[in-house]
């Protein structure tokens, strides 16, 4: 996986798409989308563009990050890939996916 990528539950993404909702944040997930999220499977997300754009943001708009998802779909076999806009506070509190392999393996080697 490459650098500075996210690992996110679909709690996660549901929790995201509501704060862009709530925001008025530009990239939002389509609605199809989010009721075909398979909920026991991961997503990816990686930043594609830190902070806001200031000339193309709307005035009063906080500062948020343009994110790159990579979605697990119930009933598809292939990702869907997505961008949506998320706060720099809740792209922080992600976990890194480094750090879920290096805790994976941690788990693994003490089951052995």
């Amino acid at each position: 996986m490459g650098q500075g990528m996210k690992i996110l539950t679909t709690a996660q993404v549901r929790h995201l798409q509501d704060v862009a909702k709530e925001h008025g944040f530009a990239r939002q997930l389509p609605e199809t989308v989010m009721y075909r999220l398979h909920r026991d499977k991961f997503h990816l997300a990686k930043v594609t563009y830190f902070g806001a754009n200031h000339e193309l943001t709307v005035a009063g708009d906080p500062p948020h990050h343009r994110v790159e998802l990579t979605l697990s779909l119930a009933g598809a076999r292939d990702k869907r890939r997505a961008m949506l806009d998320i706060t720099p506070g809740d792209w922080n509190q992600l976990p890194d996916a480094e750090a879920v392999r290096a805790a994976v393996r941690a788990e693994e080697e003490g089951r052995s």
